[in-house]
């Protein structure tokens, strides 16, 4: 731990830790890792975010993160979402005016308190080219058409 501290409080750091980094795939949450992911959305062109479903906050870094770059990101054209997605993240989403690809994958069974997806905020995404969303399944059931979420 002392030596995340020394990093990111160190006078001699440069402000953005790796200027170069365009592709990020963030599949934690542990401190370090949401630093540099934050740090780095200035130059970000690309990040899959893939958080894990378990923890609690979960929610609370999704969204932070999707604030983040609804603010910072200059260049981010490429956003894959695959966990978590509700819609205060999808409404954060649709403010990164750089955005031409965006790929969400939606959760079999969504938690109750995260609202209806609102996905109509997407259309205000000016330079959106591709849309792709999943949403996942539960092997075992036929019925897909059960599962379809509140948008």
């Amino acid at each position: 731990m002392v030596g995340y501290i020394q990093l990111t409080d160190s006078q001699d750091r440069p402000p953005i830790l790796f200027p170069r980094l365009h592709r990020l795939f963030l599949s934690s949450i542990d401190p370090l890792s949401l630093y540099i992911a934050s740090n780095s959305m200035p130059t970000l062109k690309f990040i899959n975010l893939d958080l894990p479903k378990e923890p609690p906050n979960s929610r609370e870094n999704g969204e932070a993160m999707t604030a983040g770059l609804s603010r910072k990101t200059v260049a981010l054209t490429d956003l894959r979402l695959a966990s978590p997605v509700n819609g205060t993240i999808i409404e954060r989403i649709s403010q990164i005016e750089t955005l031409k690809c965006l790929r969400i994958t939606i959760p079999l069974t969504p938690p109750k308190d995260w609202g209806t997806l609102r996905l109509n905020l997407l259309t205000q995404l000016p330079a959106l080219r591709a849309l792709h969303i999943d949403q996942e399944t539960d092997p075992d059931d036929d019925n897909e058409g059960s599962h379809v979420p509140q948008i």
